[in-house]
C-alpha cells in the first residue's frame, strides 16, 4: 500500500525493543495462519486482542496467550498504544478500521483485498503517506518457496516474456465470498494475478525493462523514479532511448519535471487527491496546480473535472 517508510514508531524505534501489536480479528485465517507465525517472533510482543464475538475472542486469547481482550478496537488501540496493528477482517468490513488506525499514525497490515474499490485502495493509501505508516497488504505468493525457485530456473534460461496465471480452488459459493459481499476473483484469485505482477510485469524495475528493451528495442517505456535524485540516473540509464513517460509523486513534480524536460520526456503524476476534493468540494484548483508544478498527463478518476478545469483556464 505505501511504499518505502521510516522504521516503526514508539518503542519499536529503540533498539532490543519489542514492536507492540495489537490484534483485530479471531477468524479463522488469523487463527491458523496469521498469529501462529506472528507469535514465533521474539521481537514481537502481542499487546491486545479485539473481536465482538467473545466465543471466539476467549478461545484466540486463550490460544496464543493473550492477556488483553476487547470488543472495541480504538479502546483496545488507547489503551496498548501499539506501534502496530493487524486488522483481519472480511474487505468489506476492513475499510472504517484500516482508515481509523492509518489516522492515529499506526503501522497496518490487511489481508488482500485491500478494499471494495479502487477509490477505497486509493483513499487508504493516502492516509498511510500522509501518516509515514509502514503498510503491507498479505499477498504472499511472491515469498513461495517453489515460485521464487521456478522464477530463478526459468531466468536461467533468459528473460520472462510471458507467464500464464492460473488459480485452483474448491470454491462451493459460486456468487462469491461472505455471501456474495465480493467476488472470487478479488477477493481470493487476485493472487495469481499478484504472482503474475511480480514475475514479470514489475515495471518499476531497471532490470525489467532492459530485459524488454532487450526483446524489443523499439519499445515506448515508462519509468517511475522512486525519488527526484533518482530521475536524472534512470533516464540517463536509458540513452539513447528516451522514456516516453516519467511518472513522478505530485509532491516530486516541481522538482522532478525541469530534470525530465531536459532530457526530452514528459511527466505524469496521480492526482488523487485533487479527485478527491474536487468530488466532495467541487474545488478544481488541485488539478492546475499539478499543471503548473510541471506535470504533462494528469492520471485520475474524473476526467470530467480535468476537462472543466481545462476550459475554464482556456486550455485544450
Amino acid at each position: 500500500m505505501a511504499k518505502s517508510r521510516k522504521a516503526a514508531t514508539g518503542a519499536a524505534g529503540k533498539k532490543g525493543a519489542k514492536v507492540k501489536v495489537a490484534l483485530i480479528g479471531a477468524g479463522g485465517m488469523a487463527n491458523s495462519v496469521h498469529y501462529p507465525s506472528l507469535v514465533e517472533f521474539k521481537d514481537v510482543k502481542i499487546v491486545g486482542l479485539c473481536d465482538v464475538m467473545q466465543d471466539k475472542l476467549q478461545a484466540t486469547a486463550e490460544k496464543f496467550g493473550i492477556d488483553k481482550t476487547f470488543t472495541d478496537y480504538q479502546k483496545m488501540i488507547e489503551e496498548t498504544a501499539p506501534d502496530a496493528v493487524y486488522a483481519l477482517m472480511p474487505p468489506h468490513h476492513v475499510y472504517d478500521v484500516a482508515a481509523w488506525a492509518l489516522k492515529q499514525k499506526l503501522n497496518l497490515f490487511v489481508e488482500k483485498p485491500l478494499a471494495l474499490t479502487t477509490y477505497q485502495a486509493k483513499t487508504l493509501a493516502h492516509h498511510a503517506e500522509q501518516n509515514g505508516c509502514i503498510t503491507m497488504v498479505g499477498f504472499q505468493r511472491r515469498h513461495v518457496p517453489a515460485i521464487v525457485e521456478a522464477r530463478k530456473m526459468v531466468e536461467k534460461r533468459g528473460p520472462i516474456h510471458t507467464a500464464v496465471g492460473i488459480f485452483y480452488k474448491d470454491a462451493p459459493e459460486a456468487l462469491g465470498y461472505y455471501g456474495g459481499a465480493i467476488d472470487i476473483l478479488t477477493s481470493d484469485a487476485i493472487h495469481a494475478a499478484d504472482a503474475l505482477d511480480w514475475s514479470i510485469f514489475d515495471t518499476s524495475s531497471i532490470d525489467k525493462i532492459d530485459q524488454a528493451l532487450a526483446l524489443e528495442p523499439n519499445l515506448h517505456i515508462m519509468i517511475r523514479p522512486g525519488s527526484t535524485d533518482q530521475i536524472a540516473p534512470q533516464m540517463d540509464h536509458f540513452a539513447p532511448i528516451v522514456p516516453t513517460i516519467v511518472e513522478l509523486d505530485i509532491a516530486d513534480v516541481a522538482i522532478g519535471s525541469p530534470i525530465v524536460v531536459a532530457r526530452h520526456s514528459r511527466v505524469m503524476t496521480d492526482v488523487f487527491i485533487a479527485d478527491f476534493n474536487a468530488d466532495l468540494t467541487g474545488d478544481l484548483t488541485g488539478y492546475g496546480a499539478a499543471l503548473d508544478d510541471g506535470a504533462h498527463i494528469l492520471q485520475g478518476d474524473h476526467p470530467e473535472f480535468i476537462l472543466d478545469m481545462l476550459h475554464a483556464r482556456g486550455d485544450r
